[in-house]
């Protein structure tokens, strides 16, 4: 016995219709709300009502449409359930106002319940199926009292019965509506705790979100650490145009990037490397990866999804990469692999054009004295002490290298070999009478140069390094500290 009651109490279940369950779960609630109201009005019948006979027989044929509308939920009908007990509601509640001999608010409330309840239950067509059914029940009956017929009212004792089909009239209404309002805040409070989550998530990464509107050609969405990395304030950064804090080298980039996405295909990822002014003044490189997420009627790209890297160390740690493949470690002049590199370009240049190039080659006289006297670590602030010096003697179109061991090349673009001599000369005078200071100690160094030019030993490069150390080993061989060239 109480496994059958615990079975009709029960609420139906769609294991794979959560919407159907939730509505199911409302027609539950009607139902056992309106037995207990037609329970309520069998035993007050004696009380509030004029016609007993006809009051417990419409009491019955609900119960009876009720219980019909029960056992079809049950058995998971629940669409002819639902339909089935609208329709028994609509139906009584029109014959209760045809008896009242009343059709005011109170009375009208009671189709207001109905009409509510099909929208809950039953969806837009049968919501207003029954709208319209009542608006012409209501036309019916004001063109019957306007034509003379009044309506007899022989059902309910006043002033009860206005009473009684307000509060009828509530229960039914919020009886449906109170849980879609409880989901309704429910879902809300999710909404608000999903956002919270969310923005607790963007502040966290240090990356950046947006997103962008093709169409407008704007930004609807950055997430603050963009904000951030660059250093503005919210206000600085509404008032200053994006396109302004890009690099000027850079804004076709993010052009081209927006361009391709007008026609990108749905999982496509655009990218785009540029660089963005900070408040400091300083360039932050950006990585933009993009998506397609939003549409238009035609199916045209309108609005993109994407995630903004800060790639700043990224790219300082390339060019330093960059620049240690090209520089020599110990004195930051060029190394010779990068040398030989430039040296061709500069020739194949001159070579074009019938612009002479020198070329000088020149070495430490008697550096292994200088090791095995003061130490290799001497040695080697010697030879950064001569790096600078040779830097600092040459123009910035010169090239400065470091060849090996204690050599050193230099490349004179556009200089021919009388203009070459003279830079060799002011360079063998001012390393002889520069002392290098290492660790207190003065260190005086002389050095040995070789000079040759594209116009005597031709335009290959390696003719012309072969050339300088001849002649680098001639000044070595007739005493060192001295220049000799290619006469």
């Amino acid at each position: 016995m109480n496994a059958l009651l615990k079975s009709w109490l029960s609420v139906p279940v769609f294991l794979h219709d959560e919407d159907q369950t939730k509505k199911a779960k409302i027609l539950h609630l009607l139902q056992i709300s309106m037995l207990v109201t037609l329970l309520l009005a069998f035993f007050g019948v004696f009380v509030i009502f004029v016609n007993k006979t006809l009051t417990l027989a419409l009491i019955i044929a609900m119960l009876v449409f009720l219980l019909a509308s029960y056992w079809l939920s049950l058995r998971g009908h629940f669409f002819a359930a639902s339909l089935l007990f609208v329709s028994e509601l609509w139906v009584v509640f029109s014959i209760i106002i045809l008896l009242t001999g009343r059709f005011n608010t109170s009375y009208v409330s009671l189709h207001l319940a109905v009409v509510v309840m099909a929208g809950v239950l039953l969806g837009m067509r049968p919501t207003i199926i029954f709208s319209l059914l009542s608006i012409l029940f209501g036309l019916g009956l004001a063109i019957l009292e306007s034509a003379g017929y009044p309506l007899t009212r022989h059902f309910l004792v006043q002033p009860l019965a206005g009473w009684f089909t307000w509060v009828l009239s509530f229960i039914l209404i919020l009886t449906p509506l109170t849980p879609t309002i409880q989901n309704i805040v429910r879902s809300i409070v999710a909404l608000r705790d999903k956002q919270r989550f969310i923005e607790s998530i963007l502040a966290a990464t240090p990356n950046i979100i947006h997103i962008f509107d093709l169409q407008e050609r704007h930004s609807i969405f950055s997430s603050r650490s963009l904000l951030a990395t660059l250093g503005y304030t919210p206000e600085q950064f509404q008032s200053t145009d994006g396109a302004d804090l890009l690099h000027p080298e850079d804004r076709m980039q993010q052009a081209n990037l927006y361009k391709l996405a007008e026609t990108a295909k749905d999982g496509e990822t655009l990218t785009a490397e540029y660089r963005m002014r900070s408040s400091s003044n300083d360039w932050h490189w950006f990585l933009e990866r993009d998506m397609v997420f939003e549409r238009g009627a035609k199916d045209e790209p309108q609005k993109l999804i994407g995630i903004i890297i800060d790639i700043t160390e990224r790219k300082q740690l390339e060019a330093e990469l960059e620049r240690l493949a090209t520089i020599d470690p110990l004195t930051g002049v060029l190394n010779r692999r990068q040398l030989v590199s430039l040296a061709t370009v500069e020739l194949a240049r001159a070579h074009r054009y019938g612009h002479p190039t020198s070329v000088v080659m020149l070495d430490i006289d008697f550096f292994k004295k200088i090791n095995d006297t003061y130490g290799h670590v001497t040695g080697d602030s010697v030879l950064a002490g001569l790096a600078h010096l040779l830097t600092e003697l040459s123009r910035t179109s010169d090239l400065v290298a470091r060849f090996g061991g204690e050599e050193f090349v230099l490349i004179l673009p556009e200089t021919n070999l009388i203009d070459a001599q003279e830079v060799a000369e002011r360079i063998r005078q001012k390393v002889a009478n520069t002392p290098f200071v290492v660790d207190g100690q003065a260190i005086r160094i002389t050095v040995s140069l070789g000079v040759t030019n594209s116009e005597r030993s031709g335009q290959d490069f390696a003719s012309l390094l072969k050339d300088a150390d001849h002649l680098l080993y001639q000044a070595k061989q007739s005493g060192r500290d001295r220049v000799v060239s290619r006469n």
